[in-house]
């Protein structure tokens, strides 16, 4: 008789776990209910983060590739200047439209560019060297009526405004983007 009571107590015990194990379910899903909207709190907070560093990524690219565009440019401004300084009567005008020509998305009219011509290195020309033109915008680059020696190095540097504004702010208001090159015609 004692083992049957016995037995009674150990099945008793298992009945309670059972039933300690539905309330710890209704418990962990009360939880669940009363946490639904955190996420989309979280994801409210982190949202505004994630924007600011994406259009930091994106204005940094579009800065970029304007700076790519005009160092471009730029090379081949010089290698027309240094191209066509014996043949044609204005090679600064040959360079400001290769320089436009090659810097398509970029505002011409903000283009400056500046050609100055130097003695070749160990040179002892005098006069030099010589500013041809100075922050003049790509399209009014003119130098005829200058005599250019046969031998020299041209450098073309041209500056561009990087316009970062977005939505009234702008991060770098004195931004400039300058790209030079030297080119050497002998």
């Amino acid at each position: 008789m004692m083992r049957d009571v016995h037995i009674g107590r150990q099945s008793a015990p298992s009945r309670r776990v059972h039933v300690e194990a539905r309330s710890r379910g209704k418990q962990a899903l009360a939880r669940a209910r009363d946490e639904q909207g955190s996420s989309l709190v979280e994801f409210a907070v982190v949202l505004p983060c994630l924007m600011i560093v994406l259009l930091g990524i994106v204005m940094f690219g579009i800065a970029y590739n304007n700076y790519l565009v005009l160092t471009n440019a730029t090379n081949q401004g010089a290698q027309a200047f240094a191209m066509g300084s014996g043949i044609v009567a204005d090679p600064c005008l040959t360079t400001g439209t290769a320089i436009a020509g090659a810097a398509t998305n970029l505002n011409p009219s903000n283009l400056l560019v500046t050609i100055v011509i130097n003695p070749p290195p160990g040179s002892t020309v005098s006069g030099f060297p010589e500013t041809l033109q100075s922050d003049t915008s790509a399209s009014s680059l003119t130098c005829s009526g200058t005599t250019i020696p046969a031998t020299y190095e041209a450098q073309v540097k041209a500056t561009y405004p990087c316009n970062l504004e977005l939505f009234g702010f702008n991060p770098a208001p004195n931004c400039t983007l300058t790209a030079q090159t030297t080119e050497a015609v002998q």
